[in-house]
């Protein structure tokens, strides 16, 4: 997003801030953006859960027992219930890849099959067939929003 620079525009929040205070016309362009979040080792997102919750972030994170169990011995049923919710919302990525991270990607698939194949069957299991319709709704959403920017872009005189 573009817009004109102002003495009162600020960041509120300690976590995932959100900029107060731009006025007058604001041109958002299209993109699309892939989100690797969830294919980090858990104890990275405990890691991070804990420094959010130093901030102030509400709800309780992933403890660092619970993220060593999935990471280390493959026990997944300590955080099936942390990431329950998030695991029924999930979209799956079909799209291709940004070219300079496709050969860290196809290592990462190899060297984590095994772990991939978990995520995935526990994230298939929270997905029963109303949620897999409720997110194929939000998919083609998101998909039409990204195609209609291309109109706000030529609305500007960007493209």
């Amino acid at each position: 997003m573009f817009f004109r620079w102002s003495p009162q525009l600020r960041w509120e929040g300690v976590v995932h801030e959100r900029l107060r205070g731009p006025h007058g016309r604001r041109v958002a362009l299209p993109y699309v953006y892939a989100h690797y979040g969830y294919v980090m080792p858990f104890a990275e997102d405990a890691r991070k859960g804990a420094q959010y919750a130093a901030f102030g972030a509400h709800g309780t994170p992933l403890t660092s027992e619970q993220a060593r169990a999935a990471d280390e011995h493959r026990d997944y049923k300590a955080v099936d219930a942390f990431y329950a919710d998030r695991w029924a919302n999930l979209l799956r990525f079909h799209g291709s890849h940004p070219p300079a991270a496709a050969p860290y990607i196809e290592q990462q698939k190899a060297a984590q099959e095994e772990h991939f194949a978990a995520i995935d069957a526990l994230v298939r299991r929270h997905q029963r067939p109303a949620q897999r319709l409720k997110n194929a709704l939000r998919a083609v959403n998101y998909e039409q929003r990204w195609r209609l920017r291309i109109l706000d872009a030529a609305r500007y005189g960007m493209l």
